[in-house]
């Protein structure tokens, strides 16, 4: 078997399994020789759940909560109102 023969039976495989879901079936000759030669466009939606900031911000420190309640962040609020006071 030469090598356009196999290459002649991988594009059969191709056309007839169509394993990306191209869509080749009912296609003329011309309209597949397009497709096999043009990039295969793809919608993919990705949504993605990310840690949330809290886990974030208090990763590395031994025996921290996994949340936060409201007083901690009127704390950390005072804190930051001390620190951008003028002297």
């Amino acid at each position: 078997m030469g090598i356009m023969d196999i290459i002649a039976q991988k594009i059969k495989e191709e056309i007839v399994k169509d394993p990306e879901n191209v869509g080749y079936a009912g296609k003329t000759d011309d309209e597949i020789t397009i497709m096999l030669n043009s990039p295969v466009k793809r919608v993919v939606i990705t949504e993605v759940q990310e840690q949330p900031p809290i886990n974030r911000i208090l990763s590395g420190i031994p025996e921290t909560p996994n949340v936060v309640e409201a007083k901690d962040v009127i704390a950390a609020k005072a804190i930051i109102a001390a620190v951008e006071e003028p002297i």
